[in-house]
This record gives structure tokens, C-alpha cells and sequence, in this order.
């Protein structure tokens, strides 16, 4: 490759895909890799296994604890790491890239386009205590464990010339700047060791260094008694050595960058070293100067490369709304960006199609993501795109982490749902992972269900009986039949053509609804509500009835219609009192909950 004053990301090389064998908790892995790649999930379920497998195939050390350990105790004897690497613009690499990968690129001769499959085997060497680290150029690709083993080995990877310009970096959750200012090894160690200074500035400046450093031991009769105490223990140490010096001062550049420090300054506060600010602040600033210090790599470069950087939880230590901010700091890292994280407020402002979801199965651990495209088609339309995206952004990132997620209409359900399963779990739905999403009316479900379900995420819906629950729920029918198979989904539609309110009343709980108004909204809230309501339009035709038989349950069902959002939970906090036992509850709770508990592993 051409040397070049200036480097860029250009329309270079990308890595698209990767799998990992037997490398910490991932036995067989697969996941897509993009310009943004989002991971989330609960613990322990595999996200920093994929960051530190990709620190091992770009050029890191593997250690012993690499290999994947199993259900006995035993560890695997090796792994492998599959990188497949295309052009990230066009179909053929440029002809630097091309003379980089040798005979390891492909794709072009079959008639399709140039990738490369970059191998790294790591074998347990006992003998030397050792992992011993092969890389080499794999012929073909396959997601698959089984077939990828079969595919023939190529060439070892010249890996001076591959990691020159691949170039990976981790920033890990534990990150802070004051650790960093003294180490020269980290990102802001590595800016500051080269300042670029023209040497005629570099002289002129270690020059006055010598002079301030001799006049500070001259001028202090402090210093003066110190030299000389240290004179005597030098004699006793050594004897015939003259005498001890102090060096008030770094004489040269390089050794002065490390006692710099790094001041911020508070909203109409003074400025303070980074030290005496809170973790937050100390984090964010780590951040900020690694991806100064990707920006200034790039600029200084001789050749261009590639960078791909990761970072595990960038939300540590952060606020809610600093966590937002972050998301967006990173984004402007050049080359490939890879996030780890637990907060929805960080996923949540990713692109949709950038997320990766892990969990854990019988199968061990299981990645998913939302397919850009089903059926030759794009999964979701531009105004589609838009709300699923508002869904995640907005309201309900937490649903990306959740064991199951329940979709229904509206708010009282929210509140309802909640005690309903606390009381039938014994633990808040929070704990057990279970997301209670509302909709905002009937319809939506089909659309926030093709993005869940690709994510295999168990997804169950609670509908109204009416017109618009059947017809969502025939929605729902279609798109369950064409999501993945092994997508858990349940559709439960309110028996009798029934709103969830009337459904509780019908179940013979209208008095437990009374008491539960009576707490909520005050104890003449109903008696007040008959009063001002009783023979009034409901409706274009029907009017209100509150006197003939029955009118009981119909006030109660009207009352809660009208004040959809408060009652749910009242409500169902007096259920509860009343019926303890979930067996005697409304028919559509318990299938609800019913289905979901297998799938929280209860």
C-alpha cells in the first residue's frame, strides 16, 4: 500500500460475520457484524465473550481460562474464531487490501464477491502451559459449527501486515481517565506519547525545563537539606559515591506528559482535576479521549486501516440522560463500533437492526437479531420503521432484555398485570425479567411482534374481545406463522367479546372492583358517577341504565371505562385480597400467566 500523509476510513474492508467454538461461555456462536453492532442481554450470557474473542482474533493473547469450560467441569482443548472480512463498499477489495490478504481472498473467482474467512485456532499446549495461537485463511464460509469444521485451511495470515491495518481496541466497563493519565499503555499514554513537537520546540522547551527544575533545588532550603541527608546515605550505601541530586523537574518532554492532568470545570464552579470529580464524569472522559485517540491514529497513520473498537457497559456510572448522550459519542468513532450494554437507555437509541440479543438456552447461548429484509421484502415499512423504533426509544427499551414480554391495549392492564403476577410468582415482574408493554390500542401488537419474535424473545398478547381484538389478534395469527419457528408466542383474547374490564366483573369480582375504586378513587366516586351519569347517551344509541337488574356490574364496568390508566392496579390489588389463589381468577389472567411462567423457568 501507497504510504500517504493522511489516512481515512475509506470505502475499505468491513467485518461482516463471526463465529466462535468453544471460546469462554460460547460453544457455538454466529452474529452479523455492522458498522454499529449493539449487544444486549441478561448477565453471563455471552456479550463480553464475543468482545474478548474478537480481541484474540485481531492480535490479542489468549489464556487458558479462553476455553470454554462444560457441565462436568471439563475445558475444551481448543477454539476457533471465525472473522469473515469483505469490502465495505463494492465487490472487490482495492488492490492494497487485496495484496494484503494474498491468497486468502476469495469469492471473485466463483463469480461472486471478494471476502476473506480469517481463522484463529487457539490449542491447549500443556507441555509449555501455553495456548498456541494459529491463524490461517479458511476456504469457503459457513455459519454453521459442524460445516465450518470441514472447510479446508489456507495460508497463515502474515499478521504484521493484517494487524496494521486491522486494528482493534477494548475499552472495558471498568475504565477511568485518572488510571489512564499515569499508564502508559492506554489510550491517553499512547496520544500523549508522541507529542509531535518540532525538535527545535522539543529543545527550547527541555531547555527551560532545566533551568526552572535547578532553580526550585537552589531557591528551596528545604531541597538543600534533603540533598544533603541523601549525600550521606548514598556513602553509606556505596562508599566513594560523592553525593545525591534532586531533579525538581522532568528533563525531558516525554516524562513530563505524565504528571499532565486533566481539569474540569462545573456549571459556575471552578476547575478541579478529574481525580476530585465522581466516577460518572471520570468514565465519560475515558471515553472521550479514546475516541480522540481513534480520530488522531487515523490522521496520523501512514497507510490507512481499518479500526474496530468495542466498548463494554459505556452506561457505567452514568445518569440516564448522560447514557443517552453516550450512544452518540460513540457513533462518531470511525470504522466499526461494537457496544456491549445493560441499558435500555443506551439500546434504545441504536438503529433497530443493530442489535444482537443473547440469552441463555438448553442449547447454551442462543444470539438473535431483526433481519433487515424477510421474504425478499424489508421487514418493516419507512412508517413501520418509525414506530418500532419510537417503541424502543421512548417507552420500552427494557423489552431488548426481558425473559418474556406481554403485549395488550392499554394502561389498566399495565397495573393490573402486575399484581396479577407478582401475586402468582411471588416476585415483581421486574425481577423475573417479565416486561408488560402497552400498545396504545388494538393493532399494534402485529408490528411490535415482528420485531420481538425474531429476536426469540416469548412474546404473549392479552386481547379484547371486540371487533378490533379479533382482528389484531387474526394479525398476530399471520405473523407468528411467518416469524421463526422456535419463537415462543401466545395470543389470548378475552372470552365473550369482552373488554378487560368487563371480564373481571364478569368473573364475579364486580364487589372486589367496587372496594378497589373505593381506595383508589374515593368512597362515593361510584355513587357520585351514578348520579351524574345514570340515563345519559352512551354512545350514538345506547344510554346508560343504572336501575334495572344488573345495573350494579354495568356501573362498575362503566365507571372503569371511563378511567382507563388508574384502575388496574386497585383493582386487582383487591382481587388478590379477595381470591388468593390463582385458580379462581379470570380465565384470560390465568392462561396468561399460565403460559408465561414456563417461560421465566417457573
Amino acid at each position: 500500500m501507497a504510504a500517504t500523509d493522511t489516512a481515512s476510513i475509506p470505502d475499505g474492508i468491513r467485518i461482516t460475520r463471526m463465529r466462535v467454538e468453544n471460546f469462554r461461555s460460547l460453544r457455538d456462536a454466529y452474529l452479523p457484524l455492522g458498522d454499529m453492532t449493539v449487544l444486549v442481554g441478561e448477565n453471563n450470557a455471552g456479550k463480553t465473550s464475543v468482545l474478548e474473542a474478537l480481541a484474540v482474533a485481531l492480535g490479542g493473547r489468549a489464556r487458558f481460562t479462553d476455553l470454554t469450560l462444560d457441565e462436568a467441569g471439563n475445558r475444551a482443548q481448543s477454539f476457533r474464531i471465525d472473522l469473515r472480512i469483505e469490502p465495505a463498499s463494492g465487490d472487490i477489495f482495492s488492490a492494497d487490501y487485496a495484496g494484503i490478504f494474498g491468497e486468502g481472498v476469495q469469492g471473485h473467482t466463483s463469480g461472486g464477491a471478494d471476502y476473506v474467512n480469517l481463522r484463529t485456532t487457539g490449542t491447549w499446549n500443556a507441555a509449555e502451559d501455553r495456548i498456541d495461537t494459529l491463524r490461517q485463511y479458511v476456504k469457503g464460509w459457513e455459519d454453521g459449527a459442524a460445516a465450518a469444521a470441514k472447510l479446508g485451511v489456507g495460508d497463515r495470515v502474515k499478521t504484521g501486515e493484517v494487524f496494521d491495518v486491522l486494528v482493534f481496541q477494548l475499552l472495558g466497563a471498568q475504565r477511568d481517565l485518572v488510571d489512564q493519565l499515569r499508564t502508559r499503555s492506554s489510550p491517553w499514554g499512547r496520544l500523549m506519547g508522541n507529542l509531535k513537537l518540532a525538535e527545535a520546540v522539543r529543545k527550547e522547551i527541555e531547555s527551560a525545563l532545566g533551568v526552572l527544575g535547578g532553580r526550585i533545588v537552589s531557591e528551596s532550603s528545604v531541597l538543600a537539606r534533603v540533598r544533603t541527608e541523601l549525600g550521606q546515605l548514598a556513602r553509606a550505601i556505596r562508599p566513594g559515591v560523592g553525593g545525591a541530586e534532586i531533579q525538581a523537574l522532568p528533563t525531558r518532554v516525554e516524562e513530563l506528559v505524565r504528571a499532565m492532568e486533566v481539569l474540569v470545570s462545573a456549571t459556575h464552579g471552578p476547575a478541579l482535576p478529574i481525580a476530585q470529580h465522581g466516577m460518572g464524569t471520570r468514565s465519560l472522559a475515558a471515553l472521550i479521549v479514546f475516541r480522540a485517540f481513534v480520530s488522531v491514529g487515523l490522521l496520523s497513520a501512514k497507510r490507512t486501516f481499518h479500526p474496530v473498537s468495542a466498548f463494554e457497559e459505556p452506561e457505567a456510572h452514568l445518569h440516564p440522560q448522560a447514557q443517552r448522550a453516550v450512544f452518540p459519542q460513540i457513533a462518531e468513532i470511525p470504522g466499526q463500533r461494537i457496544v456491549s450494554t445493560h441499558s435500555p437507555f443506551v439500546a434504545g437509541v441504536a438503529n433497530v437492526f443493530d442489535y444482537r440479543v443473547f440469552r441463555r438456552c438448553s442449547r447454551g447461548i442462543e444470539i438473535s437479531w431483526i433481519p433487515a429484509r424477510r421474504a425478499g421484502k424489508p421487514t418493516f415499512g419507512p412508517d413501520e420503521r418509525d414506530q418500532v423504533r419510537r417503541f424502543f426509544q421512548r417507552r420500552h427499551g427494557e423489552a431488548l432484555f426481558a425473559r418474556a414480554v406481554v403485549l395488550f391495549e392499554g394502561d389498566e392492564e399495565a397495573g393490573a398485570l402486575g399484581v396479577f403476577a407478582w401475586a402468582r410468582f411471588e416476585q415483581s415482574p421486574d425481577a423475573l425479567g417479565l416486561s408488560l408493554v402497552g400498545v396504545d390500542g388494538a393493532g399494534k401488537e402485529r408490528l411490535l411482534a415482528r420485531a420481538l419474535l425474531p429476536l426469540r424473545i416469548p412474546t404473549a398478547a392479552l386481547l379484547d374481545g371486540d371487533k378490533a381484538g379479533t382482528e389484531a389478534a387474526r394479525g398476530l395469527a399471520a405473523e407468528i406463522a411467518s416469524s421463526p419457528a422456535d419463537a415462543p408466542s401466545h395470543v389470548v383474547v378475552i372470552p365473550g367479546g369482552a373488554s378487560f374490564a368487563r371480564h373481571l366483573v364478569d368473573a364475579g369480582f364486580g364487589a372486589s372492583a367496587e372496594r378497589g375504586i373505593g381506595k383508589e378513587f374515593g368512597p362515593s366516586a361510584l355513587t357520585d358517577f351514578k348520579a351524574r351519569q345514570n340515563h345519559q347517551r352512551k354512545g350514538k344509541t345506547e344510554v346508560r341504565d343504572y336501575d334495572s337488574p344488573g345495573w350494579e356490574g354495568r356501573l362498575v364496568v362503566d365507571f372503569l371505562s371511563e378511567n382507563k390508566g388508574r384502575y388496574g392496579r386497585a383493582v386487582a390489588e383487591a382481587i388478590v385480597a379477595d381470591a388468593p389463589e390463582p385458580a379462581s381468577w379470570p380465565v384470560a389472567v390465568r392462561e396468561l400467566l399460565d403460559w408465561i411462567g414456563p417461560r421465566l423457568g417457573l
